[in-house]
């Protein structure tokens, strides 16, 4: 008979998962952006907030609240981002670049 796996194992095995899966969400967020539906965005964020804190990536769902937080109510809020959103977002972009990288090397 096999053996289970130890729980950090699939824990492990769970966030390699959905940091696999990022990249994927990150471009969603861009979208959004480059089309300005600020609510979508925004909801984006929150999913993104409680999936990173449900994998233990604190780091990240710390910009994705800040995110979230800046981001305007809806669609109709504003036609440009201020400068705090703008900054949040390169900030959340910026984030995932630097981990992809150092993962590279």
């Amino acid at each position: 008979m096999k053996e289970l796996p130890a729980p950090s194992e699939i824990n492990k095995h769970v966030r390699e998962n959905y940091l696999i899966q990022l990249p994927i969400r990150l471009t969603l967020l861009r979208q959004l952006l480059a089309e300005r539906r600020w609510a979508k965005l925004k909801q984006e964020c929150e999913k993104l907030c409680r999936g990173a804190k449900n994998h233990g990536i604190e780091e990240l769902a710390d910009l994705a609240e800040e995110v979230y937080q800046a981001l305007p109510i809806d669609d109709h809020a504003a036609q440009v981002l201020d400068e705090d959103s703008r900054i949040m977002l390169q900030r959340l972009f910026q984030w995932h670049d630097v981990k992809t990288q150092a993962q590279e090397k």
